[in-house]
C-alpha cells in the first residue's frame, strides 16, 4: 500500500510522515529516509508536495497535513485533486482514502 502525506510544504509534509511513522502500533518502520518510509507490513508511505513529486506514483490513499486552519486546500488545491484522480485503483474503501491529519500551529 502506497500513502501520500501531502502538507502545504514539504517540510510540514516530512515532519507529519516521521510523526505518523513513529506512532503507527501496527507496524514498525524497516527502511526511514527523508521523504519515505517503508513498514513493516509492506506500507510505504511518501512525503510530497508538489505535482512532480507524485508524477509516475499511484496512491492507495492521500493523508492532507495542516493546522487547524484547514488553509492547506486554497494552497494546494492541484496537488490534492491530482492524487486523488490516482486513487482510482486503491483497495482502500472510499471512505478512507483521503484523510486529515492535524498538526499544531507552525508559527
Amino acid at each position: 500500500m502506497r500513502v501520500a502525506i501531502l502538507g502545504y510544504n514539504l517540510d510540514l509534509s516530512r515532519k507529519a510522515l516521521r510523526e505518523i511513522v513513529e506512532n503507527d502500533i501496527f507496524s514498525k518502520p524497516i527502511n526511514k529516509k527523508k521523504d519515505q518510509a517503508i513498514m513493516s507490513d509492506g506500507t510505504k508511505y511518501i512525503a510530497i508536495s508538489s505535482i512532480e513529486k507524485v508524477r509516475g506514483y499511484a496512491f492507495d490513499q492521500l493523508i492532507i497535513v495542516d493546522d487547524s486552519r484547514w488553509e492547506i486546500f486554497d494552497k494546494q488545491w492541484d496537488v490534492i485533486d491530482y492524487v486523488k484522480e490516482r486513487l482510482f485503483l486503491s483497495y482502500v474503501p472510499e471512505e478512507f482514502q483521503i484523510q486529515r491529519y492535524e498538526y499544531p500551529i507552525i508559527s
